[in-house]
């Protein structure tokens, strides 16, 4: 199960640098088209803000469950492998045409895989509870 999850890490790293090679016209345009597709007309959250949430909290996620991250240290080393991953992606980003890096998105994709570590070390405390759990 690790190396899916270890595979599932690589991908999704994949995928955000594929999407922070986009120009700024082809990235706005895949924000509206997904925006369009799951009806998301929420005028206070911006749909490119929320992605950046998800897919680092799915980073975090997978990157948990491949890796066994269960102490505080692992936990912290975690978290700085991500955010200065989220900080190389932005200075990535800058060199494509009309992006430039934020510092509010590094914010943004850290406090994403802080959620989506949480989220995996919750969801295995739970999976141990209920296989271990006598009641069912």
């Amino acid at each position: 199960m690790k190396n899916l999850f270890k595979l599932l890490t690589l991908a999704i790293i994949a995928l955000i640098f594929y999407f922070s090679n986009q120009p700024l016209t082809t990235s706005l345009k895949q924000s509206d088209f997904i925006a369009d597709l799951l009806n998301f007309d929420l005028p206070f959250i911006d749909i490119r803000k929320l992605a950046h949430f998800v897919i680092y909290l799915s980073l975090g996620f997978c990157f948990c469950l491949a890796f066994e991250i269960k102490t505080k240290k692992q936990f912290f080393l975690a978290m700085l492998f991500i955010f200065i991953f989220a900080c190389s992606d932005e200075l990535h980003q800058s060199f494509s045409p009309g992006r430039g890096p934020r510092f509010s998105d590094v914010l943004i994709d850290t406090l994403g895989s802080f959620f989506g570590i949480n989220m995996a070390i919750i969801a295995r405390r739970l999976y141990k509870f209920l296989l271990c759990s006598d009641t069912l």
